[in-house]
């Protein structure tokens, strides 16, 4: 029976890591017994390994993990570089789930507003890990333009969302329509909201805030005015920031693609507990008889360990 090397130890652990496992970024539960196995042959003075048992030969295992229905492979955080998926624009949607009436059209992904009565959405397909030690940072451009054709009285509406959601519909998910921009009822989840129509629960002026759960009718930490009006049919420019270590996460809106100084909404959150570990991310929109074009035009999305 051959000895095994340190390296070769350390060679093989690396194969259980990535077969096992079955996602990317780090796993304790891994990690340990990978320690455990290098404690039972280490390396000595020749550098040679004996081992101790005749089972010595047989792989370490990674712990089992319960079976998770149509789970898609998840995507964390690793101790080297920030992951981040860049859409400068939607010419290729590879690794986007398009839900609803949300299509491409020129590399732009339109979501609803062609029409009344649509409801689009748009997800990453695989789920981000959101450890307690991950800073998120999203930056995405869209566009919403008026419809007077079509929503005649009505106006303008009914809005959109930026969504972080673990719901059971997964990638696939549409939410709520009208009013609840695609986002309404899923749950766990957080959002970011974009409302242009005035619903009971709702203030007399467009607005924008942070919604939980998909609960619509309670603005996080309250419904406020846009530093600009928002369906003027120009790009707008939203950044996303949460950090990990002050518990907060913030939305900045510019007409530029200069990031202001100061956030439009802070709002202070826990955001692996928010939406359970673990968040498809994308964006979601709706109309009704109020009807707006809801447009996205790039959206990048970075995990990356706290800072």
């Amino acid at each position: 029976m051959r000895s095994l090397t340190g390296a070769e130890v350390a060679a093989r652990g690396v194969v259980l890591v990535i077969a096992g496992c079955g996602r990317l970024g780090y796993d304790p539960l891994v990690h340990t017994r990978l320690q455990d196995a290098a404690q039972v042959a280490l390396p000595d003075a020749r550098g040679a390994v004996e081992a101790a048992t005749p089972d010595a030969e047989q792989p370490v295992e990674a712990p089992a993990r319960p079976p998770v229905p149509d789970a898609a492979p998840e995507v964390g955080p690793d101790a080297a570089p920030p992951i981040t998926f860049s859409y400068p624009n939607f010419a290729s949607t590879t690794g986007l789930t398009l839900n609803g009436t949300a299509k491409v059209s020129g590399g732009v992904m339109v979501l609803a507003g062609t029409n009344t009565y649509q409801t689009g959405t748009f997800y990453l397909t695989n789920p981000l890990v959101l450890g307690r030690d991950t800073d998120l940072d999203a930056a995405f451009t869209i566009r919403i333009t008026q419809q007077p054709a079509l929503a005649g009285n009505f106006g303008p509406g009914d809005g959109m969302a930026f969504v972080l959601q673990n719901s059971p519909m997964g990638a696939k998910a549409v939410g709520d329509a009208g009013g609840g921009f695609g986002y309404g009822y899923l749950t766990p989840s957080l959002a970011f909201e974009f409302d242009l129509f005035k619903n009971p629960y709702d203030p007399a002026f467009d607005h924008v805030a942070f919604l939980r759960d998909g609960d619509v009718t309670k603005h996080l930490p309250s419904a406020l005015a846009p530093p600009f009006d928002l369906k003027t049919g120009t790009p707008v420019y939203v950044w996303i920031e949460y950090r990990a270590r002050a518990g907060q996460i913030s939305a900045y809106l510019s007409r530029t693609a200069s990031k202001p100084a100061a956030p439009s909404v802070q709002y202070g959150v826990d955001l692996p507990t928010a939406p359970g570990g673990r968040a498809f991310v994308g964006l979601a929109a709706s109309a009704g008889p109020a009807v707006a074009l809801f447009e996205v035009l790039a959206l990048t999305i970075t995990l990356s360990p706290a800072r």
